[in-house]
């Protein structure tokens, strides 16, 4: 994926959080040269963005590593890298049903010039058939449930 540029697309089923948090979990980088990821951020616009960003690289020199705020990570030519990404929907109104298209971009530096790959995604919460029934056809709240069932459990 990590040559010039990459595009990548997957499908995600989130289980409902009250925090808002979602895991992107097993993005998998193996360039053929050496990198430096300068970032990973949501394009702008999207309900979900960045909150964590967590690097396994498994090679010469393997390590997890944070992502954090002006810091880069390098990754040596032929090694595996993973990304675990944690998502925050800042949208209180959509914390248990939604869907939503973020696209994931990947800043990163090879050869001395910076790129920018992207990963589209389809990310939904689970919603069943009773659900969208109760939703739609009885017009229940079916949030409120979720809602509720987590308070509970505080």
């Amino acid at each position: 994926m990590f040559q010039e540029y990459g595009i990548a697309y997957d499908e995600v089923t989130f289980i409902p959080s009250k925090e808002g948090k979602y895991s992107f979990e097993g993005v998998e980088l193996y360039p053929k040269k050496d990198i430096e990821i300068l970032d990973v951020s949501t394009m702008e616009g999207n309900q979900l963005v960045i909150n964590k960003v967590n690097a396994a690289i498994q090679g010469t020199n393997s390590m997890d590593r944070i992502l954090a705020k002006d810091s880069t990570i390098n990754v040596s030519a032929n090694e595996k890298c993973v990304l675990n990404i944690e998502l925050i929907n800042n949208n209180k109104n959509e914390l248990f049903t939604y869907t939503s298209n973020p696209v994931i971009l990947i800043k990163y530096k090879m050869d001395g010039k910076e790129y920018i790959a992207n990963i589209n995604i389809i990310a939904s919460t689970i919603i069943t058939s009773s659900e969208l029934y109760a939703k739609y056809v009885d017009g229940l709240d079916v949030g409120m449930y979720y809602e509720t069932f987590y308070k509970a459990y505080q």
